[in-house]
């Protein structure tokens, strides 16, 4: 296949590049910019080892010193829970604030900011603090640390949308309870946006020629259609090139224009970034008609590329990996025919990520003897062969790779005798059936092999270990089903798992537009179903 093939050819350029830190700027950035990017902030024993075995107490807030500046919560990261009062969000906007108990890791959150470049930025916690101006996080090409003492940091990365694009999925039409009108509904109208933003159509949704549904007209900041409606929906896709200094006098209106309908209504910009998703209901006569518009990104894991062009990125909470090597792509387990063609709108959409690595826990070398585990973005070194033999590690699953990739990756901690085994490790106690991965420092029982299948996992990195080796780390929660897996129980539609919540898809269309296969879909028992809450629902293309 050719794009396996330029794989290695874009891998040796973006290793010239610097491509895990180059932000792609083309203008110089001025005070009064808005700037848009999403944060991972992660706080506890996040680079070093722990030296205090004792739980610390990490309660905290990220806040911005701007009145129209916005933070919002994307995802938390671990957050064990120990007890009722400790490790969880507080607020998850305007700041996002937490309480945070450590026991020899780290917490974490995954935020999106949009800040006025010279406005502040605070990571506060009760063990110290972090400031930097909005302006200095985004342009920052490594990660940002803190050094607390005693083994403890706040590291923040930085992940900057450059290209300041949103894209727009908006949808009008019947809802579920919506009776089939006996004439068509006229839902002829416009989008309209503020004036220093562009807007494009990139595509219209389920329009039907035959009942003469079409684009009327396309200008700089209006696109006007005609839309017949019995029970169904229309819509469309489109981007946004947001203004520079976006604030909340930018905004998007939709109207209706037809007698019988004369609707309107005006949202900020900035609130359907943050929000993601506006939901209307717009009455005609007896009937209640919906007005959807939301904020277009696929799904986690989702496999992307624009057409004629080599890269391919994995989608995460909003940020784009870049995959640089064939082996990287298949040590995931990731699937050639799963990648997904889009615009390149669409990928300017999406934050820059840092590079795809490989899994946790995989074993890799140089042209050198040293062994290293990578280990949360970093090249562990295991100090010699007895304490990889004595760790349960197999030399047939070490993987060589090229010099130039393995220095792509910080060294971390040297792996000795006494080391606990590091994240991504797989543990099996001799003599015994039960299987755990180490994540975010807890082992994870693993309740099914349909489990241990499902998260990609290798039955031959499995390590079989001593008692005294598993009980250096502490047990935590359930291995679950990971993000991107589709999901069904009996009397149940189908559902897609992300960010520990479960999202439903609204039809057979959206779940073909989406790239789906029903082959996909794994029939789960209705304890596990139940227990996960419902998200955002679905929409497809």
């Amino acid at each position: 296949m050719k794009t396996r093939k330029h794989f290695f050819l874009i891998f040796l350029v973006i290793l010239l590049m610097g491509c895990s830190s180059v932000k792609a700027q083309t203008e110089e950035i001025q005070s009064t910019d808005v700037l848009h990017l999403i944060l991972t902030v992660k706080w506890g024993n996040v680079l070093e080892e722990p030296i205090n075995k004792e739980a610390i107490n990490f309660n905290g807030s990220i806040s911005l010193s701007g009145s129209e500046d916005r933070i919002t919560l994307i995802k938390e990261m671990l957050f064990e829970k120990h007890n009722e009062d400790q490790d969880k969000i507080i607020s998850k906007s305007n700041p996002v604030s937490w309480q945070s108990l450590i026991f020899n890791h780290w917490d974490g959150v995954r935020v999106l900011v949009s800040g006025s470049a010279s406005s502040t930025l605070v990571v506060e916690t009760v063990q110290g603090s972090l400031t930097k101006t909005v302006k200095e996080v985004f342009e920052a090409k490594k990660p940002i640390v803190e050094d607390l003492g005693n083994g403890y940091e706040i590291v923040i990365h930085s992940h900057p949308s450059p290209k300041r694009v949103l894209i727009l999925k908006t949808i009008w039409g019947g809802s579920e309870s919506t009776s089939a009108a006996s004439a068509p509904v006229d839902f002829s109208g416009e989008m309209t946006v503020s004036p220093g933003n562009n807007l494009k159509l990139l595509t219209t949704l389920r329009f039907e020629k035959n009942q003469g549904d079409k684009i009327v007209s396309q200008e700089t900041t209006k696109i006007k259609w005609q839309s017949k409606i019995y029970q169904g929906q229309d819509g469309l896709l489109s981007s946004i090139l947001l203004n520079r200094s976006l604030n909340s006098e930018h905004f998007v209106t939709i109207k209706f224009t037809d007698s019988e309908v004369n609707w309107q209504k005006t949202y900020p910009l900035s609130q359907i970034l943050h929000e993601k998703i506006v939901k209307e209901e717009i009455p005609v006569g007896e009937r209640i008609y919906q007005l959807v518009i939301a904020l277009h990104q696929l799904p986690n894991k989702k496999l992307i590329k624009v057409r004629n062009k080599p890269d391919v990125y994995l989608l995460e909470d909003g940020l784009k990996k870049p995959i640089i090597s064939a082996e990287v792509f298949k040590s995931h387990e990731f699937n050639w025919s799963e990648i997904e063609t889009v615009s390149e709108e669409e990928l300017d959409s999406y934050a820059e990520g840092e590079v795809l690595n490989y899994p946790d826990g995989t074993l890799v070398k140089g042209s050198k003897a040293a062994v290293y585990v990578i280990s949360e973005g970093r090249k562990k070194p295991i100090r010699s062969a007895e304490v990889f033999s004595g760790l349960g590690y197999k030399w047939e699953n070490i993987k060589t790779i090229k010099d130039a990739e393995l220095n792509q990756y910080e060294p971390g901690p040297i792996i000795i005798r006494e080391s606990s085994h590091p994240e991504g490790a797989l543990l099996r106690v001799k003599g015994t059936a039960g299987v755990y991965q180490v994540r975010g420092g807890k082992l994870r029982p693993i309740q099914s092999k349909e489990i241990f299948e499902a998260n990609k996992l290798k039955w031959r990195e499995v390590l079989e270990v001593t008692n005294e080796q598993k009980n250096k780390i502490e047990i935590g929660k359930e291995l679950s089903y990971p993000d991107g897996t589709l999901i069904k129980t009996e009397g149940a539609g189908v559902y897609l798992i992300e960010q520990g919540e479960k999202r439903p898809i609204k039809s057979a269309d959206d779940f073909q537009s989406l790239n789906y296969k029903w082959r996909q879909i794994k029939t789960i028992p209705a304890k596990t179903f139940n227990a996960l809450p419902v998200g955002r629902e679905l929409i497809g293309r």
